[in-house]
């Protein structure tokens, strides 16, 4: 869990004496102007400040004396004087004369960002993952105070984003303190304008962001300030609009050698555009360059790995084949550094396919005990023996999924066929004597083994995929946070020991630790307006699925039911539900029911959720109902993914199957007014 620290700019920032715009003199100033060599921005001249050395100076003093300026700025007891000479045939040029260096610089006023005309080798800081911050500083000219800005930061660890929120002051300024791990990617958005820009910050960076609502013009100054320019004015050429032209449809029919070849074709075609900007731009940076070919590198990896979605993971597993796989394979052997760059989605889908396809699905208490028990070196099992309870673990998973999802009983016999034999031998070793007096003894800490060996499931992978120390670090980090961000609940002692045995990193380590006292606080809060969180005691007894909706909608008739089918373990339900409290204040007046039913939900993750979000309250309800009654429900109502979202009138007729989301917040208000009226 990250920690972010919000500094808004004080009043005593406001200039103590405005200058009018209109008058020639000011015009001739006001602007950014850039150095006239290296054509880097190093002074920023507006109405109320100015913009020097990555922060707001005041104006102490400004005197016009025909074509020059005399110019006195502090920021706090820190004092620059400035001596500006106008070119008297171009109001654009000039030169500064400053007390902090010597000699007279030329400075050019561009309308527009330019291009650098030096070279720039730099390489990127790795600086080991350790907690370090990123300062934000920015200026949003022609828009109203309070205007709100947006940054993201991808979160390395899990699937979220860690989105930190400030407000401009009356002057238009920010100024925010964001904690990073390395250097990483910051998305910079704002919603009272069309400010959307992609940034990259290195630990200890101060990145000063100006822009003009009015025209668009957006500048970037800091240690990456040139990198961060060249990033921007890539955004905005028009040339690399093509690049949208380059995507493959989805398409699970297709042949996975088909798919793999096109997919070539298409990161082919998208790195050469990539080189034809750079080879217009032959001054560009080596960490532009660095950035763009490994972000289309990754994306590329990305697309590769996101077809795993077209496998089949339940019953009848299904994997790509080799030589699918050995490309994907070199990939993950290639992967650009530092790793916080460029997200987590390729990694995340690659030690998830390999992890799908090593699992069993089925982690029984007594196969579960027995491993945990061979584990700790108290019960040794043979070569055979291990695989035969693999086996065994298999074909109950075939069999139940099978029976979920409604396969015909000779195709479950077919593909559990070639693990027969195998499958008796594991079902004979745990009918035997010593493992039932194992199970026996490990009983009281069934719940603690199994949270640690759903864990390990996480990491089956873990030593079979070559990786560096560090990367084996971040892996084990994500694989606990990601665990932990599914149950929304702390960890057993036992398990953050296990945790720190893989993991010496101490900034990696905080990670899981402040996110286990997170959810230990969380776990201790009181649950507000309980009365929202409904029994199953008087639907134990239903089993038709039309019955069990009927009693479930019945209290309700009157009012338009939003119904919310999520699940504790699904990132995409949770992050649909911070829209919710909006949402819910906009109709709190009037006759709506916001119904969520949880799917294969623990009691206390799905308590702890619905106090994170706060969703409670008079017209919410909360269903988790046990497993075969949530299944009777997802059948009738056709849903096959999470969250599906579905709209019933006053009378309990199902309007609309796939209602818009929480997200899509005006569209949804606007549907259930539509209803309300009816």
């Amino acid at each position: 869990m990250l920690i972010c620290v919000f500094i808004l700019t004080s009043n005593t920032l406001a200039q103590k004496n405005t200058f009018t715009l209109g008058t020639p003199q000011m015009k001739r100033l006001i602007g950014c102007w850039n150095d006239s060599e290296s054509k880097e921005w190093r002074y920023g001249f507006f109405e109320k400040f100015a913009i020097y050395n990555n922060d707001f100076w005041e104006y102490q003093s400004l005197n016009f004396i025909k074509n020059k300026a005399e110019i006195t700025l502090n920021k706090g007891e820190d004092v620059l004087k400035l001596n500006i000479s106008f070119d008297s045939k171009a109001d654009s040029i000039c030169t500064i004369t400053s007390s902090t260096q010597k000699g007279k610089r030329k400075f050019i006023r561009f309308s527009s960002a330019p291009d650098f005309t030096i070279e720039d080798h730099d390489t990127f800081i790795d600086n080991g993952y350790h907690q370090d911050s990123v300062t934000v500083i920015g200026y949003i000219s022609n828009t109203p105070e309070n205007t709100s800005v947006e940054i993201t930061i991808p979160n390395f660890f899990n699937e979220n984003e860690d989105i930190y929120k400030i407000k401009t002051d009356s002057s238009g300024r920010f100024h925010i303190i964001i904690p990073i791990i390395n250097t990483n990617s910051l998305f910079i958005d704002s919603e009272g304008c069309e400010l959307s820009i992609h940034t990259i910050a290195e630990p200890g960076d101060t990145l000063l962001l100006f822009y003009n609502n009015a025209n668009n013009d957006t500048r970037i100054m800091g240690q990456n300030g040139r990198l961060n320019q060249e990033l921007i004015n890539y955004q905005r050429d028009p040339s690399t609009n093509e690049l949208y032209k380059y995507s493959l449809r989805y398409d699970a029919k297709m042949d996975h050698s088909v798919y793999l070849a096109e997919q070539q074709k298409i990161y082919d075609k998208r790195t050469k555009i990539v080189e034809k900007y750079i080879s217009r731009h032959p001054q560009l940076s080596d960490k532009f360059k660095m950035i763009k070919h490994n972000s289309e590198f990754m994306l590329h990896a990305s697309s590769l790995m996101q077809r795993r979605f077209a496998l089949r993971f339940n019953f009848n597993k299904e994997f790509f084949n080799s030589e699918y796989m050995a490309y994907v394979d070199q990939l993950y052997h290639q992967l650009p550094q530092p790793y916080t760059i460029y997200g987590n989605r390729f990694l995340t889908d690659y030690l998830g396919y390999y992890n799908n396809t090593m699992s069993s699905n089925c982690l029984s208490n007594t196969t579960t005990i027995i491993k945990y028990a061979n584990k700790k070196g108290e019960y040794e099992l043979t070569t055979q023996q291990k695989n035969d309870l693999s086996a065994y673990e298999h074909v109950m998973s075939e069999r139940n999924l099978g029976k979920y999802f409604g396969v015909d009983s000779l195709e479950i016999e077919r593909v559990t066929k070639p693990y027969k034999e195998a499958f008796e031998r594991g079902k004979q070793l745990l009918q035997e004597k010593n493992i039932i007096e194992l199970c026996k003894k490990y009983e009281s800490m069934n719940n603690e083994i199994m949270e640690l060996m759903q864990i390990q499931e996480g990491l089956i992978c873990f030593d079979s995929i070559a990786a560096t120390p560090i990367l084996k670090e971040l892996i084990a980090t994500k694989t606990f946070c990601e665990y932990m961000h599914n149950i929304e609940t702390p960890l057993r002692n036992s398990t953050i020991d296990y945790f720190k045995s893989l993991v010496s990193n101490e900034s990696l380590r905080r990670i899981v630790l402040k996110q286990q006292e997170v959810y230990a606080h969380l776990a201790k809060q009181k649950l507000e307006n309980v009365e929202s969180l409904k029994s199953n005691d008087g639907l134990k007894n239903i089993s038709d699925a039309n019955e069990l909706l009927r009693q479930i909608i019945a209290p309700y008739k009157g009012k338009v039911i939003y119904m919310d089918f999520w699940g504790t373990w699904c990132s995409p339900c949770k992050a649909e539900m911070k829209y919710t409290p909006d949402i819910k204040e906009a109709l709190k007046d009037k006759e709506v029911i916001f119904m969520y039913l949880a799917n294969n939900s623990t009691e206390d993750s799905w308590k702890n959720i619905i106090k994170e979000n706060h969703l409670t309250g008079p017209n919410i309800v909360h269903y988790n109902l046990p497993d075969d009654q949530q299944r009777l429900l997802e059948k009738l109502l056709s849903i096959n993914s999470f969250p599906t979202f579905i709209l019933l009138d006053k009378e309990g007729n199902i309007i609309d199957r796939h209602a818009p989301k929480p997200s899509q917040k005006q569209e949804l208000i606007n549907r259930i007014n539509e209803l309300l009226t009816k």
